[in-house]
């Protein structure tokens, strides 16, 4: 059987009606709508929240390396500087020049005595240094300014990109401690 078209009422009452029914579902999703994009806003924002979040851990997860790393690199010179033995360990400062203000900077007295481990270098970094013995800032300050473009090339292991790696490292430590 073949369907029949309904007839449409021309009567206004119907019409009227029936445009009644069709404002109230527009109404309905335009308030859908509305809402969706209200919650879309939403979502970017927090999205937004979320990967500034992810940047602060993932920052902080970095730190918490580099502290670990010096940590362990601290140990590794500790455990360098007494592998001698007791009865062959030298007075601690005496395996660098004396701190002189005019030629090492400001507060030298103090800043060289800190271990190596405290320029924050990489574990591998930190080790090979401390394997040619240089356990102390002043030891490397010494080494560099002894000879500048060459003083990685007598410490076995390190290479050129890691030898600018840590004199960047130097004079940022160096910079910060003169500085204050």
């Amino acid at each position: 059987m073949a369907k029949r078209k309904p007839k449409r009422s021309t009567d206004p009452e119907v019409l009227q009606k029936l445009l009644d029914q069709y404002e109230l579902v527009l109404g309905e999703v335009t308030h859908f709508i509305d809402l969706i994009q209200r919650q879309e806003a939403e979502v970017a924002e927090q999205q937004t929240i979320t990967y500034a979040a992810k940047e602060r851990y993932d920052a902080a997860r970095d730190e918490l390396s580099a502290a670990r790393d010096a940590r362990d690199g601290t140990k590794h010179a500790l455990f360098m500087y007494l592998k001698p033995g007791p009865t062959k360990i030298l007075p601690l400062f005496d395996r660098m020049e004396p701190a002189d203000e005019e030629k090492h900077g400001a507060n030298a007295d103090e800043w060289r005595k800190e271990p190596v481990a405290a320029l924050r270098l990489s574990l591998v970094a930190t080790n090979v240094l401390a394997a040619a013995d240089v356990l102390f800032v002043g030891q490397l300050q010494d080494r560099v300014q002894a000879e500048p473009a060459a003083w990685w090339e007598k410490v076995e292991g390190l290479t050129a990109p890691m030898a600018l790696a840590i004199a960047d490292r130097l004079n940022d430590f160096i910079t910060e401690h003169t500085s204050e």
